[in-house]
């Protein structure tokens, strides 16, 4: 259904400003990407208005006369959320190979028995002269009997909220080429294809991966973060790089996705942002969730489960991204808009008064609204855990369990080339009296991975946040401009992460000078891309990088936001977990690419310590792209 057909849902289509990452307040590009929401917002008021009498929903005092004017209309099912968005039906990712071993994601259009069947050669009789799209209509395993290096695992889907899962192989061969098809057996039907066609992926396009091998001599790959491709035009959705990511997929050994893959707090210009969309509902959500003054935690966290499912499948709509993902090991790790705007950088007062802003307007208890963001949280979680964890290394997540108490970060390698993701999400608490971002635990996890690294030939650390990029005058900014508080406090620059960063580099730093292994830090979340080198006088035989690549598609800051890059010296940190003097450290950065205004990702050759870094972003000419390798120099 959508807005034209049922009036009840014109209310998911209205657009407000709100506040954007801290970058775009701070560096000149809030007040463009403001006054276009504001154009919008107003649009959108109009046409409501001449539709409904309604005009804008959004209401500050509760249960007024005018909150009863406004009234949005029934609280709507997910489903229906943003109905004139299309969504992705059925995707593929490449997620966790080894040398013997694939984890392989899908989601499938609908309910039903699907095969995922893997050929060491192509698949006869594709192509749409072909008759592998039918399989002659016979069982999967009967039509592809005598398949070159045949291996099929087969899942059953039941549950219409719930189609995605992840097919695990076992007995592969190394450095292989895989090819893929996901099929239905007889007896399901899938959705938008032709009668009789069986194959859901794979039947008239080519898909393949390759398996690890088992020595490397070089390793590269690219890193990304921040995929919003709702954030630039109000009625556009906007791909950003990923076309351009798209050339290169082959030339890659994997993939790592730094966090943002989506924006459930989209701050609203071409997508309802979640959070804004549960206090528009808010009464609706009050008469259906919470009885005699009770949430009803279970109901209300599916609702948001389901809901959170529909903003991955909106934002992975785009062929490019899945034709990357598709082809090459993506590694993911989440980051704050998986959730919520600056997740774990807020207390308790703090995050009651992101639904709470005006008085009155949830008219709640702030046990129930803290209980609320709890619960999604969880639902956060449990769809992250889903669509991004669940082809990771390791455990899958239970979505009965407390996602604060769940190890999300992991490792791999590639031969001797090592990889740490590490969470910044699941573990950050701004009210915990030391290691706010990661935990203790994280970090002893950290410090064993980093003491496993004699023979490495290079070691990279995933840190969604940047460890380095922007200079002290925006590490406290916070100070002059408040609402920039939980950004600023997602940051390894601002004062109360200065121990735990301190902590950080003496552990990476003694673990590249003992095992003479060079460390490169990859990060995301800034919306602007720059490469770093690190020293330290105390480690003369360490050698330590940091590259920035953001955002993919994200509106990225203004291209003078490169003025506020820290610039080349030593790092400066206040002791006493920011409370204390100012001291500099004996950690030297050196500055040596910066680029802003731009969607982008970097592609990362390793041989050995040695490092090139290469950043693409959209040329001028519409399907071009425009590269620049940053020149790594490190300080005497």
């Amino acid at each position: 259904r959508s807005a034209k057909t049922n009036p009840n849902l014109v209310g998911l289509t209205s657009r407000r400003s709100t506040r954007c990452r801290f970058s775009r307040n701070l560096l000149g590009g809030q007040r463009q990407f403001e006054e276009r929401a504001d154009e919008e917002l107003k649009r959108k008021a109009g046409e409501r208005t001449n539709r409904d009498g309604r005009g804008t929903m959004f209401c500050c005092k509760a249960n007024s006369a005018d909150d009863r004017a406004t009234d949005p209309g029934p609280l709507p099912e997910p489903e229906e959320f943003e109905p004139n968005k299309p969504r992705m039906k059925q995707m593929v990712i490449i997620g966790d190979v080894t040398t013997s071993t694939a984890r392989i994601w899908a989601k499938v259009p609908n309910v039903g028995a699907y095969v995922m069947c893997l050929s060491t050669a192509k698949f006869k009789g594709g192509g749409q002269s072909g008759d592998l799209a039918g399989m002659k209509g016979l069982e999967v395993a009967e039509y592809l009997s005598g398949q070159e290096g045949l291996v099929m695992e087969a899942k059953t889907f039941d549950d219409p909220h719930i189609l995605n899962g992840t097919f695990e192989f076992e007995g592969l061969e190394a450095d292989t080429t895989y090819y893929y098809i996901l099929a239905t057996e007889l007896g399901t039907t899938a959705e938008g294809k032709a009668a009789g066609d069986r194959v859901v992926v794979g039947s008239s396009t080519v898909y393949y991966f390759k398996t690890a091998k088992e020595h490397y001599d070089e390793v590269t790959f690219a890193a990304y973060s921040c995929h919003d491709p709702y954030s630039t035009k109000a009625d556009e959705a906007v791909d950003g790089a990923w076309p351009q990511f798209a050339k290169v997929r082959n030339d890659i050994d994997l993939v790592l996705g730094g966090g943002d893959q989506v924006y459930v707090d989209s701050n609203e210009l071409g997508i309802t942002d979640m959070w804004i969309f549960l206090k528009d509902y808010r009464f609706k959500i009050r008469e259906r969730f919470i009885k005699d003054g009770i949430l009803d935690g279970d109901a209300f966290k599916d609702y948001i489960t389901r809901l959170i499912r529909q903003y991955y499948m909106i934002y992975w709509n785009f062929p490019s991204l899945r034709s990357v993902m598709g082809r090459v090991p993506t590694y993911m790790m989440w980051d704050d808009h998986e959730i919520m705007d600056g997740w774990g950088s807020l207390n308790a007062k703090e995050r009651v008064k992101k639904l709470k802003e005006k008085k009155g307007v949830w008219d709640l208890k702030d046990e129930n609204i803290l209980k609320s963001i709890q619960l999604t949280f969880e639902a956060a979680a449990t769809v992250y855990g889903e669509f991004q964890h669940s082809h990771n290394p390791g455990p899958q997540y239970d979505p009965t369990t407390n996602p604060s108490d769940f190890i999300w970060d992991y490792s791999f390698n590639r031969g001797d080339y090592h990889f740490f993701l590490l969470d910044m999400r699941g573990h950050h608490d701004c009210e915990r009296d030391s290691d706010l971002l990661l935990g203790s635990e994280q970090h002893e996890r950290l410090k064993a991975w980093l003491d496993s690294l004699e023979g490495a030939q290079h070691a990279f650390i995933l840190s969604p946040v940047p460890v380095v990029h922007w200079s002290t005058v925006v590490e406290y900014s916070e100070y002059f401009v408040s609402t920039l508080k939980d950004d600023l406090m997602d940051a390894w620059q601002h004062p109360t992460n200065h121990d735990e960063r301190e902590k950080l580099f003496q552990e990476v730093f003694s673990a590249s000078h003992k095992y003479d292994v060079a460390i490169t830090f990859v990060s995301g979340d800034v919306h602007c891309c720059s490469a770093y080198t690190l020293s330290d006088s105390n480690f003369p035989n360490a050698r330590v990088a940091h590259v920035t690549a953001s955002p993919i598609s994200r509106v990225p800051v203004t291209k003078y936001a490169t003025k506020a890059f820290a610039k080349s010296g030593h790092i400066h940190r206040k002791l006493d977990n920011g409370k204390g003097k100012d001291v500099k450290t004996t950690v030297y950065q050196t500055y040596c690419f910066g680029k802003a205004g731009i969607c982008n990702f970097s592609v990362i050759k390793a041989r050995g310590k040695e490092l090139d870094v290469t950043f693409h972003w959209p040329g001028k000419e519409k399907g071009s792209t425009e590269t620049a390798k940053a020149e790594l120099k490190w300080h005497e």
